[in-house]
């Protein structure tokens, strides 16, 4: 058995700080054999940080950091190596025409003779058998944003009723006179044995009309704004070779949780 890790389109740090945690505590250096990198590490920290998990082999990026290099040569667009009885081909991807299109890549599969291809460049997971071989494009591990992806916008529900701002927001002014302020120097001597009746009353009153008020703002709609995001799903895999049997563990970090999804592959003798 050899676990071979595959990432790739890290972009640290120029399009992501970090790895996701929850990823990072899984990849323990001496548990894979083997790593494969599809290019565009982000930095030259970030590939000796992959090249300490495992044995790596990595291919150039169209966004590769000049300073990564091996054995000071730079990174190949594409290679070949052999795990077992499965030959793996590798390739970023960018220089495949059209970009992910699965016809292109069966081309790049035969010119490579390989039982596996790996690719990435598009920051999307997929997975594929074709001819006989198996495709695998392992996504974004850090889900950076990809130049060709589009966002998706997504909408934001504000407490703030759309047709009522508060004071500070609408830049008015409010005043709030206390009782004295309406009152003159002397008081009125003439006062109604009803005063204190007609003063709950008042109050009763003004009770019920906040209540209706307060009624009617629930009524009413929030406030609605949007934001872009990306739909790009952080996303990494694990092969687990066995002669001519390939196991695909695909880990996705969703809603702040590891999924994982397990896929098969046998090499056709």
């Amino acid at each position: 058995m050899v676990l071979v890790l595959v990432l790739g389109d890290l972009h640290i740090p120029t399009r992501a700080a970090a790895l996701p945690a929850k990823f990072k505590r899984l990849l323990v250096p001496g548990k894979m054999q083997r790593a494969i990198l599809t290019g565009n590490a982000g930095s030259k920290e970030m590939f000796e940080y992959v090249k300490s998990l495992a044995e790596t082999t990595a291919v150039m990026g169209d966004w590769e950091d000049p300073a990564i290099t091996v054995d000071g040569n730079p990174l190949p667009l594409s290679t070949t190596l052999q795990v077992g009885s499965v030959r793996i081909g590798v390739v970023h991807g960018h220089t495949v025409i059209p970009w992910g299109d699965r016809l292109a890549l069966s081309a790049v599969a035969r010119e490579l003779d390989c039982d596996l291809l790996i690719s990435g460049h598009t920051h999307a997971f997929e997975a594929f058998e074709a001819e006989g071989r198996f495709f695998l494009n392992p996504g974004s591990a850090t889900g950076a944003f990809c130049s060709f992806r589009p966002l998706v916008r997504v909408p934001v529900v504000s407490d703030t009723p759309a047709d009522k701002e508060s004071p500070v927001q609408s830049g008015k002014t409010v005043e709030v006179n206390s009782g004295d302020s309406n009152r003159g120097d002397a008081e009125t001597p003439d006062v109604r044995e009803s005063e204190a009746e007609d003063g709950l009353s008042s109050t009763n009153d003004a009770a019920d009309a906040a209540a209706a008020t307060a009624t009617e703002s629930k009524a009413e709609p929030s406030r609605r704004t949007h934001k872009l995001v990306s739909d790009i799903i952080p996303c990494f895999a694990l092969l687990d070779i066995q002669g001519h049997a390939v196991v695909v563990y695909v880990y996705k970090l969703i809603d702040g949780d590891v999924k994982v999804e397990k896929l098969n592959f046998t090499k056709k003798t």
